[in-house]
């Protein structure tokens, strides 16, 4: 009786990890991204379809509600459809899923993201779901794809006008989003040829990933719509590597080796800080302006090494992804305070501004820059954005004749502005600051 208990309370643990994993993430002070800094009960301009629920968000207090109740959806729909062919791959594939970088920082951000991306994959699984199923899973199914149709038919205009992830400098964020995925590459690489190729669960899986990359050429919502169907690919691959003892040895042998990442990166962080505050590095060293940063990194990697520890020793083989999920969720509700100051400052422009932003006068700003402005109060009626300037000259002269007139560019100022009297630039964040003075 107290075994069944035990083992009951394991099971669990993952879903109560990603409760409490997705609700912080919406509670939670926004720090990262651009799209955070949006007035938060305004309808964004790039939700489109999406608007109605945007405005329920809004409603209940916290826009993000909506992309976490979406994300969620799409966990939910992953775990049905495999329970369908799998039922014991179901749970693993949920996880996987719900602790993705992409999936799960795109679920939990004032974004119209999440949205599209959850209603190609519930066309994907319940189109797939109304061919195999039976009975009522198959009117569950054919809702499940009427749905998700309709939310990629209405929400195309709105995955064309959304920032594109294919640039350069977004590659480093893909690549952090794609863990755990990529820790995980070396066992499931071992695995993968040894997966039924006919199985419906696989050929819809690989359909999934075909769709969703078609999609990530015309939009970013495709990249992360490809998560749920790379988990199912990834948790067939497992199985057969856990099925025999030297792919536990393998898949143990992997996470020990990450586990040594952790913890060197956690000291590495700690020994430059302990340098600065010794002097015996300069102040360019230094990542974080609060000393309880570091200290916290040293923390939540004792914590992911700890559980990381439990899932090598840990025998059975879905009881170690259990385990590895929730060592690494704690990575994930870690992430946005343990971002160095430069890099927050950055790809979270608000941050860099909060100490600069003049406190009267009027702004024009590039429109990547508007949302941080509105998001530290600077009333609309002072920003103007530089790409709806026709005359940058008039502009500068009538703005100053009743105040201070500053421009906050990331590039360098335009040609037709006239020459400024000051000049700043924030080096860590690239933004630069021309303020002219009152005429």
């Amino acid at each position: 009786m107290i075994g069944k208990i035990f083992l009951t309370i394991q099971k669990a643990i993952p879903a109560a990890m990603l409760i409490v994993l997705y609700a912080a993430g919406a509670v939670m002070r926004p720090v990262i991204g651009p799209e955070e800094y949006r007035n938060w009960l305004a309808v964004p301009a790039d939700a489109g379809c999406f608007a109605v629920i945007w405005e329920w968000a809004a409603a209940c207090g916290n826009v993000r509600f909506a992309p976490v109740a979406a994300a969620l959806a799409g966990v939910a729909a992953v775990w049905w459809f495999v329970r369908l062919h799998r039922p014991v791959l179901a749970e693993p594939a949920a996880v996987l899923t719900a602790i993705t970088g992409l999936w799960y920082f795109c679920g939990t951000s004032a974004t119209v993201l999440m949205f599209w991306s959850a209603a190609l994959v519930w066309a994907v699984l319940g189109c797939s779901a109304v061919v195999t199923a039976r009975g009522t899973g198959r009117i569950v199914a054919a809702a499940l794809a009427v749905a998700g149709i309709a939310g990629v038919i209405a929400g195309w205009p709105v995955l064309l006008r959304l920032e594109d992830f294919r640039q350069v400098e977004m590659m480093p964020l893909l690549v952090i989003g794609s863990l755990p995925l990529l820790l995980l590459v070396s066992p499931v690489y071992g695995g993968w040829r040894q997966v039924d190729m006919r199985s419906p669960l696989t050929r819809t899986a690989l359909a999934g990933v075909v769709l969703s990359l078609a999609a990530a050429w015309l939009g970013p919502a495709g990249l992360p719509a490809m998560v749920p169907f790379l988990a199912v690919i990834w948790v067939l691959s497992l199985e057969q590597v856990l099925a025999e003892p030297e792919g536990v040895a393998r898949f143990n042998r992997v996470l020990r080796n990450w586990l040594v990442v952790v913890l060197l990166a956690a000291m590495l962080i700690f020994g430059l800080q302990l340098g600065v505050r010794l002097k015996l590095l300069g102040g360019d060293w230094r990542l974080y302006r609060q000393p309880g940063k570091y200290v916290m990194v040293i923390l939540i990697a004792g914590i992911t090494v700890g559980w990381w520890r439990f899932a090598i020793r840990e025998e059975r083989p879905w009881q170690k992804l259990r385990a590895f999920a929730v060592g690494f969720s704690i990575l994930l509700l870690a992430a946005p305070t343990l971002l160095t100051d430069r890099t927050l400052e950055r790809i979270a422009p608000a941050e860099a501004l909060r100490r600069v932003v003049p406190h009267d006068g009027m702004i024009a700003a590039e429109s990547g820059l508007l949302p941080a402005l509105r998001y530290l109060g600077v009333p609309s009626d002072r920003l103007l954005d530089i790409g709806g300037i026709t005359d940058p000259a008039g502009a500068v002269q009538q703005g100053s004749a009743a105040g201070p007139f500053t421009v906050i560019t990331r590039q360098m100022l335009p040609p037709a502005f006239p020459p400024p009297a000051r000049r700043t630039r924030l080096i860590s964040s690239g933004i630069r600051i021309w303020e002219y003075d009152r005429r």
